[in-house]
């Protein structure tokens, strides 16, 4: 049996797309979930997102805008200072961000519901 190596490689593609269905089909059935079991790094990222949003947080903040300043007066421009400010706010808000993006659920809306009869 001789197999060209253009069929192999479409062989290969059409596995490939068809495991990326399966893949992509199971994907959002499980978002939001915790799988039951328990989570050992609540606690850690509890702590972490403590410790961003309270006074260390603050601290990481001051520092970095006092180092723009440096910088941007060194330079002669307000760039380092508005990357100050950018390190403050990614500080602050990045961790609900986040949150809201691994814990997010998919609700649909009561119209959706209707239509697609679920």
């Amino acid at each position: 049996m001789n197999v060209s190596k253009k069929k192999l490689q479409a062989a290969y593609g059409k596995l490939l797309l068809a495991i990326a269905m399966v893949l992509l089909s199971v994907t959002p059935a499980l978002a939001g979930t915790t799988g039951g079991g328990s989570n050992p790094f609540g606690s850690l990222i509890t702590m972490l997102i403590g410790w961003l949003q309270g006074g260390l947080g603050l601290l990481l903040s001051i520092v970095a805008v006092i180092v723009g300043l440096v910088a941007g007066v060194a330079r002669g421009s307000i760039v380092g200072v508005l990357t100050g400010f950018g390190v403050a706010i990614a500080a602050y808000w990045s961790p609900s961000i986040l949150q809201g993006i691994f814990g997010a659920t998919v609700h649909l809306a009561p119209a959706f519901r209707t239509v697609a009869g679920f």
